[in-house]
């Protein structure tokens, strides 16, 4: 009596996952799709169309005091490369030479300022050209940060 009492037991929590497992998997009735983050979703009122943005969680490698990924907090500059979630205008080759990345090539004017020109076919993550401003913008972070201005 009790080996049946265990099979009918074992038959009905079974029979009760594999239902739980179709109501989990149902999409609740409803025939609305969600727009991707940073696109436009439609508004079926006729109203103009809203944009919708959703923000994740930015922190990465935290247990190395790297709470964000810009790179003028702490060394999130290297790990922001190393992950793979930033590129910069040089890089490093394999025999440890600066080579242009984002740059298309470099030359060192006078003892002050360099001429970088950019490739043309290098956009952001969302699609945008990267453009002397963006880069000018980081210069101005650069300056506002006073661990980065230390060095």
């Amino acid at each position: 009596m009790k080996k049946n009492s265990k099979k009918i037991l074992c038959g009905l929590l079974s029979a009760g996952l594999v239902m739980g497992s179709f109501t989990a998997c149902s999409g609740g009735g409803t025939n609305e799709t969600k727009a991707p983050a940073g696109t436009q979703a439609a508004d079926n009122s006729g109203s103009a169309s809203k944009t919708s943005f959703v923000m994740g969680d930015t922190t990465f490698n935290a247990e190395n005091e790297e709470a964000d990924v810009n790179p003028h907090n702490t060394y999130a500059g290297w790990a922001c490369i190393r992950y793979g979630v930033g590129e910069t205008l040089f890089k490093y080759s394999d025999n440890m030479e600066i080579e242009p990345w984002v740059a298309k090539s470099f030359e060192n004017v006078n003892e002050t300022t360099w001429k970088i020109t950019l490739n043309d076919n290098v956009t952001f993550s969302n699609g945008k050209k990267v453009r002397w401003r963006s880069c000018k913008e980081v210069f101005r972070t650069f300056n506002g940060s006073s661990r980065a201005c230390s060095w």
